[in-house]
């Protein structure tokens, strides 16, 4: 049986075995000593240090890194680094005694570059008691919800978590992915699924072990809807607000839409040709945009959660399918909406097998990019 969730301590003993010392004394007074793991108290004569540091990492909801000024990343550090990284268990950088993340950067090998961009908690240890409490109330949380820690830690980003291949032979990534992509589309459901799946085989999620199709596919199907509702938000910073109500699958609205432009088009071609000039602005910007804002404010108010039914995610996937097969059949990008949509589509690991296929991609983007002063995200 696995054992209570647990924060993980690593540091340098050359450099912060006194800090963690003090670091593990604090947490233990918060949350008890069966949370708090610390090598020196935890490891036995005789035990296997990798199998322990293995087994218990993979289980934990933080891993706290203690860096003094005179840190480096040994070979065991950069084991838990890289174990905590692969599990999906988060990792917060702790800076003490001057230590600044600037000159950690410079000293970190290749395999660890992922760190650089995370957020470092500085504690001073005059005043250690009061710049502890944020960490101690975020650490409660994320202990009393193990399996939404590091969402906690740090909220997913749509982008980033669709970019994330799946490590399939890592029970305990896949079940924090599950948790980002609930967290992405607003639905419980999915981390309760894929629970409840990795339940059937047994407590010990720190097994290396091939992953049951039933969980890949529910994973790939919740990426998928990810994937589709990402569009949805493309769709409200670059598209038309025709886009907007053709994403809504509201015939009506979109008819509105269209009706409403084609009378300002009229209206504006009637004042130009009369004064030469539209006029005041106080007519026509809110007439101009009334019915756009209705579309896109119902898109927004739909987002995330658009995709949780079936019937309706296969029609917008139909939808975003034909926008992608007219833009690639054109053979160029008419504008950020397009690119937008194709750069998205065609970037994700596990993006449809017909759009892979298609070498002109990756020309189109290029071309796009290269005649731009901007650049679209």
């Amino acid at each position: 049986m696995a054992g209570p969730a647990r924060i993980f301590i690593s540091y340098s003993r050359s450099d912060g075995q006194a800090d963690a010392g003090r670091l593990s004394d604090t947490l233990e007074g918060r949350f008890g000593p069966e949370r708090i793991f610390l090598d020196v108290a935890n490891i036995d004569l005789g035990d296997n240090w990798a199998r322990v540091i293995d087994h218990t990492l993979r289980d934990a909801v933080a891993l706290l890194l203690v860096i003094g000024p005179e840190w480096t990343p040994t070979e065991a550090i950069a084991h838990e680094i890289r174990l905590a990284l692969e599990s999906g268990v988060a990792v917060i950088p702790i800076l003490v005694r001057g230590a600044t993340w600037n000159s950690v950067k410079e000293k970190l090998p290749s395999a660890l570059e992922p760190i650089a961009s995370f957020q470092a908690l500085t504690i001073d240890h005059g005043r250690w008691r009061i710049e502890m409490q944020p960490l101690l109330d975020l650490l409660d949380r994320m202990l009393q919800d193990p399996a939404r820690a590091r969402v906690i830690y740090k909220p997913p980003e749509p982008v980033s978590v669709l970019q994330t291949c799946l490590n399939e032979r890592n029970m305990r990534s896949l079940l924090v992915h599950a948790a980002e992509l609930a967290e992405c589309l607003d639905d419980p459901a999915i981390l309760a699924e894929a629970q409840q799946i990795a339940s059937r085989l047994g407590s010990d999620s720190s097994e290396e072990r091939p992953a049951p199709s039933e969980l890949l596919f529910s994973l790939k199907v919740a990426r998928h809807r990810l994937m589709i509702e990402q569009i949805g938000r493309d769709v409200l910073r670059y598209a038309p607000a025709v886009r907007a109500a053709q994403f809504l699958q509201d015939a009506a609205l979109e008819e509105e839409v269209r009706r409403t432009q084609e009378a300002f088009d009229e209206e504006v071609g009637v004042r130009s040709a009369s004064r030469g000039e539209l006029g005041d602005p106080a007519w026509y910007l809110p007439f101009a945009s009334q019915s756009a804002e209705k579309a896109r404010n119902r898109l927004r108010e739909c987002l995330p959660g658009i995709t949780k039914n079936e019937a309706k995610r296969k029609a917008l996937t139909k939808l975003v399918d034909r926008e992608v097969t007219r833009i690639l059949n054109a053979g160029r990008i008419a504008d950020e909406w397009e690119y937008s949509l194709l750069k998205h589509y065609s970037s994700y690991p596990d993006m449809p097998v017909w759009i892979s296929n298609r070498s002109n991609v990756p020309a189109m983007l290029g071309w796009f990019t290269a005649s731009k002063p901007y650049r679209v995200e």
